[in-house]
């Protein structure tokens, strides 16, 4: 179970409001078909904490929920996945750690129009932007992988001006860093 999911499943009121989370969709299950549920006709006060496993909350895509218009998924061990989101204004301040682990694009539908450009799927920056107008989740499996690299760097030279930037450490990797490369005393 993802950090996320297990903090929120356990939060203190969390059964008493699961019926009033609305728009979400609940589901009976974890996969692709999982039926849709009333979440009214269910008594959530007699579901257990591991009975909860059996149910998902699925976000639709819309502009104003926690993961945007877009979503990109990738196969890791971490439920981590690439998302538009709500708050784009959190992309011009200089501390940016403000996610629970996934990853906020910038420029969700011009990354899903590289990602599914590929010659097998063919769609536009048009096609994207339509699907993203028309609010209804569509869900697009890709015929080859696409490789995905995470690079987490707290210095970085900018090829522009050839200056050094330092940035705050904000998982801590640096420590972990030093110690691979020079010992315990780092």
């Amino acid at each position: 179970m993802s950090n996320r999911r297990h903090r929120f499943l356990n939060t203190a009121n969390f059964k008493k409001s699961w019926p009033n989370i609305a728009p979400l969709p609940r589901q009976q299950g974890w996969g692709p078909d999982a039926p849709e549920l009333d979440a009214t006709a269910i008594d959530w006060s007699s579901v257990s904490k591991k009975d909860m496993n059996r149910y998902r909350i699925r976000q639709d895509p819309r502009p104003d929920n926690a993961l945007g218009t877009v979503k990109l998924v990738f196969p890791n061990e971490y439920n981590v996945y690439l998302h538009d989101t709500p708050a784009h204004g959190l992309f011009k301040k200089e501390q940016r750690a403000f996610s629970h682990g996934c990853i906020r694009m910038g420029r969700p539908a011009e990354m899903a129009a590289w990602v599914l450009g590929v010659e097998e799927k063919r769609w536009s920056l048009a096609r994207v932007n339509e699907v993203i107008a028309g609010g209804k989740r569509q869900v697009v499996v890709l015929d080859q992988p696409v490789p995905v690299y995470i690079l987490y760097r707290t210095a970085y030279v900018d090829p522009e001006d050839n200056a050094l930037y330092f940035y705050e450490d904000v998982y801590g990797r640096d420590k972990l860093l030093a110690k691979a490369l020079f010992g315990a005393g780092g």
